[in-house]
């Protein structure tokens, strides 16, 4: 192996383990280690799209903006600042989360959370040991071992009676009693009975569901809508899911009618009315009649954001077109989707940025630096600017 291959080893290992790192904080875990806190030499800041520093690197921990505010952290508190980097709400809390519908999750130092508006006030006071983010108007609170529902004044308005519960989707919400599954409404009433051993989202009207003979879907209002009986299916994308018979995987129809015969060792949607299939571990893009789009196989594909998707031969990434064809080459050691017309791509000299024409649109010049969000992109710089 030669030493350019250990450099893309090497950098890719440590961007992966950074987010890894990311991605924990923005599922609803705390924004912050358990580790005691220390001032750093590198600080983080903002840059804009056109790669100019918009808000200086002064915090030693900052999270993307939402809702016009990104929460920053120096030394052991956190607090929000808005797109001119003016701090808005003070640096006061333990812990912190970005807003969405207009409220922010905050945790205070005695280790209570609540929800405050972006003025900083309360709106729902810290009276809860866990509680998480809201999402169509209710959020997961738990009381004891039990968890339940709130509502946008914090009052419980489905009691925490689940052993755990996720968040609502399409008016619905996944829940688990007894260690079986079942889907609520927004009030609490079960729509889909709580005895299934998986229950899957409401997607264009169905959801599937594993019963101890197999997997099957159910419409919206619980009645059974496809009774076939798969080894695995997955939601419905675009009036078509992926459904296993026999170790294979085709593609079906809302009647659970195979389209594609069941040929493929794995088949996944791609977005785009597009689907990943792969053969001996080799992908393809296949269309929803079975016509292959890609000219040779990939050791990886990645769905579809924006128009672009990665693809990977060897250590190698690069991405393709909304027709499958290769855009650039093979030549970055990682990249991500693309988020805001543009995607990170790993280069030897550090993370820079693609535009949709595949051209290098930022320079990798940033110690450390991610995703764009509401037009700027949290950033540590190599130096001072």
């Amino acid at each position: 192996m030669n030493c350019r291959f250990l450099f893309i080893y090497a950098l890719a290992l440590f961007l992966c383990l950074s987010c890894q790192h990311e991605n924990a904080n923005n599922s609803g875990l705390s924004a912050h280690s358990k580790a005691d806190y220390f001032p750093t030499d590198d600080k983080w800041g903002y840059i804009n799209q056109a790669g100019k520093v918009a808000i200086h690197p002064t915090f030693d921990d900052n999270r993307n903006f939402h809702e016009g505010l990104a929460a920053v952290r120096k030394e052991t508190k956190w607090g929000y600042i808005d797109k001119e980097g003016d701090l808005k709400i003070p640096l006061s809390y333990k812990s912190v989360w970005g807003f969405k519908e207009g409220l922010a999750k905050v945790q205070t130092f005695d280790n209570k959370m609540g929800f405050i508006d972006t003025k900083g006030e309360w709106v729902i006071e810290p009276n809860f040991d866990e509680v998480a983010e809201f999402s169509e108007g209710r959020a997961v609170f738990r009381n004891d071992v039990n968890y339940g529902f709130i509502d946008k004044q914090g009052k419980p308005i489905i009691p925490a009676k689940y052993q755990r519960t996720y968040p609502f989707k399409k008016g619905l919400a996944k829940v688990k009693l007894d260690n079986k599954y079942g889907l609520i409404n927004s009030v609490g009433a079960i729509i889909i009975p709580i005895e299934y051993k998986r229950v899957g989202d409401l997607s264009e009207n169905l959801v599937r569901v594993k019963t101890e003979q197999g997997f099957q879907y159910m419409d919206e209002k619980g009645q059974p809508k496809i009774t076939n009986l798969f080894q695995n299916c997955t939601d419905f994308v675009g009036g078509f899911a992926a459904a296993k018979v026999k170790g294979k995987y085709g593609l079906i129809n809302t009647k659970g009618d195979f389209v594609i015969a069941p040929t493929y060792h794995q088949l996944f949607s791609a977005n785009e009315d597009k689907w990943i299939a792969a053969l001996a571990d080799k992908f393809s893009l296949i269309t929803t009649e079975g016509k292959i789009l890609t000219t040779r196989t990939y050791d990886q594909i990645d769905t579809y954001s924006e128009g672009i998707a990665g693809y990977r031969i060897g250590y190698l990434y690069g991405f393709l077109d909304d027709k499958g064809k290769e855009l650039t080459p093979a030549q970055y050691g990682l990249i991500w989707s693309f988020q805001e017309g543009m995607s990170r791509a790993a280069f030897r000299e550090g993370i820079g940025f693609i535009d949709k024409k595949g051209n290098l649109a930022i320079a990798p010049e940033f110690l450390d630096v991610r995703d764009f969000s509401e037009g700027l992109a949290r950033v540590q710089l190599r130096k001072w600017f």
